[in-house]
């Protein structure tokens, strides 16, 4: 073949942006033969999905997603991207898993506390408006 390769021995594989994406023979036997494997393939392909369990099938979703055809450029970046994304849900859930520090509990006390006051000054309100009076108790 004009790229050195043998046409057995992966020469006829579409190499850089045309990988993992379907190429048509030019002759029309051959053509017709190669749609019918597709479409055969295909029907094969649902059947193995239909029997697969809840987890093969995110599994399978995912090799899929990792293995999307287009641009070397694209699919590296699409690869960095979830290695970027795995990094950041490993800290997430190392951080999430820690004990709050005694200032983060300190806040998080507070923050009760005037959630309690908060509502307690829209009970206090209710009242007031119910009762007709203009001024609220805790604002005196």
């Amino acid at each position: 073949m004009e790229n050195g390769r043998c046409r057995y021995h992966g020469g006829k594989t579409p190499k850089g942006k045309d990988w993992h994406r379907i190429t048509r023979p030019a002759n029309a036997d051959k053509a017709t033969a190669k749609m019918g494997t597709l479409e055969r393939r295909a029907k094969q392909r649902a059947q193995r999905l239909a029997k697969m369990t809840a987890e093969e099938q995110a599994q399978y979703r995912a090799w899929r997603q990792s293995h999307t055809p287009g641009p070397p450029e694209a699919r590296e970046a699409r690869k960095q991207q979830r290695k970027q994304n795995a990094e950041i849900r490993a800290r997430g859930a190392a951080h999430a898993r820690s004990e709050p520090s005694a200032e983060m509990r300190a806040l998080l006390d507070r923050i009760t506390d005037l959630k309690a006051m908060q509502k307690e000054l829209t009970k206090q309100t209710e009242q007031m408006v119910e009762d007709g009076r203009e001024e609220c108790e805790i604002f005196r």
